[in-house]
């Protein structure tokens, strides 16, 4: 009896030893000023820590929202792209993945060209709208996505913010480490260029 209570003590430990090396806290800087500071378990976010180092769960309304936002990123590995830990760009990442859902994958390969190591999918006259959880509203016109080694290295839009007549032109630049993680974001859009950095760390 009491040999298996220390062996199920023994499993516990273990488990909880797993699931502390697949936790991960996620620092977003801005132009060089921290944004954010979450906790993900499994490339998947479970809170956010506040300004007195609290950690704060996700509600189950944003729980539901995250679902279907993972379902759709993840599902980009059927039109050859890997994203890891999408949560870190999730605006970009809910572009690109409810437009190329939009199409069949045997579609998309007709809007794909070869340039070297690369491959460029260009989409023209998208014309959709996209609601954020800011709502701030975009009209989407065009996508330009460049993938290399089934990661997206670049990718530009093109479109009118916020209902107006305005068409601004958006790029985005991923650097990413050995492990496929974006660690870095260049943007430039309407004469801005912001940086973006996310910094991991095993807790």
């Amino acid at each position: 009896m009491r040999f298996c209570a220390i062996l199920i003590l023994s499993v516990i430990s273990i488990l909880n030893n797993l699931e502390l090396k697949s936790q991960t806290v996620v620092k977003t800087l801005s132009n060089g000023c921290k944004l954010e500071r979450s906790l993900f378990l499994n490339e998947k976010k479970i809170g956010v820590y506040n300004k007195r180092g609290r950690l704060v769960k996700l509600s189950a309304d944003e729980i539901k929202c995250q679902k279907i936002f993972l379902y759709q990123s993840y599902s980009l590995i059927d039109y050859g792209i890997i994203l890891k830990y999408p949560e870190v760009i999730y605006k970009d990442a809910c572009i690109i993945a409810d437009i190329l859902s939009s199409y069949d994958p045997s579609e998309i390969l007709s809007f794909t060209k070869p340039i070297g190591e690369r491959k460029k999918i260009s989409i023209q006259d998208i014309n959709k709208y996209y609601t954020y959880l800011d709502a701030s509203v975009d009209y989407v016109v065009s996508i330009n996505i460049i993938v290399k080694d089934s990661l997206i290295t670049q990718y530009s839009y093109t479109y009118k913010p916020n209902m107006s007549d305005v068409i601004i032109s958006y790029t985005c630049v991923f650097t990413y480490d050995k492990n496929n993680r974006i660690v870095k974001l260049e943007k430039i859009y309407s004469r801005h260029y912001e940086t973006k950095e996310i910094i991991y760390e095993n807790k």
